[in-house]
């Protein structure tokens, strides 16, 4: 459908179409929560919005597991993982 086409050109198709952002989704389908809450209403699809999507490797259809670990059983944070070390399936789901 867009092959080929920048992230520009893509997000100027994603508005004219009237596609939600993540954003304003989440918002629509979860009205009391606050997240994205700063988002503006009127705001649309960027080109930056667009590449961060294309960028993510579980758009391919992909599904990635691993990406984060705790470095210790008594820390609550996780830090990355080295990609080399992600568990990924191929072909979970349809990519967009």
């Amino acid at each position: 459908m867009l092959q080929g086409c920048g992230s520009s050109a893509i997000a100027r198709s994603l508005n004219s179409e009237g596609v939600l952002t993540p954003g304003a989704y989440f918002r629509q389908k979860n009205p009391g929560n606050n997240r994205f809450r700063k988002a503006s209403e009127k705001s649309g699809w960027t080109a930056a919005a667009v590449m961060n999507i294309l960028h993510q490797y579980e758009y391919t259809g992909a599904l990635v597991g691993r990406k984060r670990y705790k470095a210790s059983l008594h820390e609550k944070r996780t830090v990355p993982q080295d990609k080399a070390d992600w568990i990924i399936y191929e072909g979970a789901h349809d990519a967009i």
